[in-house]
């Protein structure tokens, strides 16, 4: 695809703008996105990456800074596989191993929810073992509606719960 504006480079910025229910797309190369700037309705940046949003996100930018204010301690902590601290993630954006998500994890909520709305994964699973994720996953769910119904004293629902938890393990148990 060719830029709508010269025609002479491929379109490498698509931009898809809904306005009253009117979708227009507009599709050019970078140095006219980059001419455009203020016509498009914001600033183009080419060099903009996710890990530069969400450094943003982590800056505070975004009215975050007390969700992710880390403590003093906090700061100084390290991850015990590759040794990124909360203060290196928070100023290049990216976790440096699969060890950090469990070591700053309590850090990372606000973050999480902030961007995905959840901080458990809803997307696919794969179909072979889809099932069984799934069934899991509806099980920590009623779970944590049972503690949160004992915490009421709601003791009707939470034998309710409690059955329906017993019938998704049995269901687990004839999956596997």
């Amino acid at each position: 695809m060719w830029c709508e504006q010269c025609k002479d480079r491929p379109a490498t910025v698509h931009i898809t703008k809904v306005i009253n229910n009117q979708k227009t797309e507009k599709h050019l190369c970078e140095v006219c996105a980059q001419a455009s700037g203020s016509d498009l309705g914001f600033l183009f940046e080419p060099n903009f990456s996710f890990q530069k949003l969400l450094a943003g996100l982590l800056e505070g930018e975004l009215g975050m800074e007390d969700a992710l204010a880390p403590s003093t301690m906090e700061r100084k902590r390290a991850c015990p596989v590759c040794g990124l601290t909360f203060t290196d993630f928070r100023r290049i954006g990216r976790l440096g191993c699969g060890a950090c998500y469990t070591d700053f994890g309590p850090s990372l909520d606000p973050l999480l929810r902030r961007i995905h709305g959840s901080t458990v994964h809803t997307g696919k699973a794969p179909k072979r073992t889809g099932g069984t994720i799934r069934v899991k996953k509806e099980i920590e769910q009623l779970r944590k509606k049972l503690n949160e119904a004992i915490k009421r004293e709601a003791y009707e629902e939470a034998a309710k719960l409690r059955d329906e938890i017993r019938a998704k393990e049995k269901d687990i148990d004839s999956i596997e």
